[in-house]
């Protein structure tokens, strides 16, 4: 979820984040779950040797995120698909290696493929309370999608 404040600048300005990859849906998951989560497998025993899949409590689109992130600024905030050349000469433009940017296509053609899109109980399991929500996420960043107000 907090890759989102990547796009903060633009959706504070523009009132828009950007990205490729259609109506992909996947299990984004908030880092503050991923925390607790790896704060107990390496602090508690009965972890050796397993696999978890850590997800968030529901499967969204880019264009869901956007309408709970309007919700929550109290603004609308709308998702725009670009196409997958153009997000990458975007990321790149931005100062982001182009190694980096090939990687993060890559990510977004594993979630077109629907390969993340599926919920996992595994926060709750190992951390014993349920993953944040994404409404719960935006509304504890609201600040860094509003407009900054000047005194």
């Amino acid at each position: 979820m907090q890759n989102y404040l990547t796009s903060a600048r633009s959706i504070r300005e523009e009132g828009a984040f950007y990205s490729c990859g259609k109506d992909m849906l996947f299990s984004v998951v908030d880092a503050r779950d991923v925390e607790a989560a790896a704060a107990r497998v390496l602090t508690a025993t009965g972890h050796e040797g397993r696999a978890y899949t850590l997800s968030g409590p529901e499967s969204l689109s880019n264009a869901d995120i956007a309408e709970k992130l309007s919700a929550a600024a109290g603004k609308p905030i709308r998702y725009v698909d670009l196409p997958e050349a153009d997000f990458r000469t975007a990321l790149v433009s931005a100062g982001i290696p182009r190694a980096t940017a090939d990687g993060y296509i890559d990510l977004i053609d594993y979630y077109i493929a629907g390969k993340a899109t599926s919920v996992s109980p595994d926060v709750e399991r190992i951390s014993g309370k349920p993953p944040g929500s994404f409404d719960k996420f935006a509304r504890d960043f609201t600040a860094a999608f509003k407009p900054h107000e000047l005194s």
